[in-house]
């Protein structure tokens, strides 16, 4: 059986130690907007698009709300509110409007504390969306999740991490970094195995994270 095989810090040869975790806490900053100025029912309404608009007003200016802002209103929804409010929020990522699946990839992060069923297996799926726009939408989405849902990222961030495309694996990169700060031995990890790839570039980057990692050890 082969043996396996354990992170080095080139610099000594010794393996990579880290702390188990750091905190549980969202590490994340949530997105702020009109739509926290509305009231639940309205956010459930209009994320469903039974109610086309809603004026709220927001630092001193009246705004215009519709399904767009009700979706990314989904996570301020009261307790008693959020099973129904996760199934909306599944519909709106198969909606056929971008903009729709996009202001549910902004909330994506948020929610998730709340109920994360099948949010992850969709932000895997809106990776590769035929529109440029939405899948930036979820590569933001997975950097601002990474730090708290490292289970729920950690085969997305991994295909990211490698992607051609320099946007998508900038920002996985990001959502990386960010885990240091939280789960660092799901980075030591992810470092594992990229130090094994044949992209020396690849290898170089992940090098580069070892500092961070061991400085986060018990």
């Amino acid at each position: 059986m082969a043996k396996k095989y354990i992170a080095r810090d080139p610099r000594t040869g010794k393996p990579i130690q880290v702390a188990k975790s750091v905190t549980l806490d969202a590490s994340y900053e949530p997105l702020k907007g009109p739509w926290m100025a509305l009231h639940p029912d309205d956010i459930m309404s209009l994320a469903e698009g039974s109610l086309a608009e809603r004026s709220v007003r927001w630092k001193t200016t009246t705004m215009t709300m519709t399904r767009k802002d009700g979706v990314r209103g989904l996570s301020h929804v009261p307790k008693h509110m959020v099973g129904p409010a996760h199934k909306l929020l599944l519909l709106a990522f198969e909606d056929d409007n971008p903009d729709i699946r996009i202001a549910a990839l902004d909330v994506l992060p948020e929610f998730a504390v709340r109920r994360s069923n099948e949010l992850f297996d969709w932000l895997s799926v809106l990776l590769d969306d035929e529109h440029a726009a939405v899948q930036k939408a979820a590569s933001t989405a997975l950097c601002r999740a990474a730090p708290t849902f490292p289970s729920g990222v950690r085969s997305s961030l991994e295909n990211e991490l490698r992607s051609p495309n320099k946007d998508r694996s900038q920002a996985a990169w990001k959502g990386l970094e960010a885990l240091t700060k939280t789960w660092p031995d799901v980075v030591a990890d992810h470092v594992d195995s990229l130090l094994l790839e044949p992209d020396a570039h690849l290898r170089r980057r992940a090098a580069k994270m070892i500092s961070a990692i061991v400085s986060k050890k018990s």
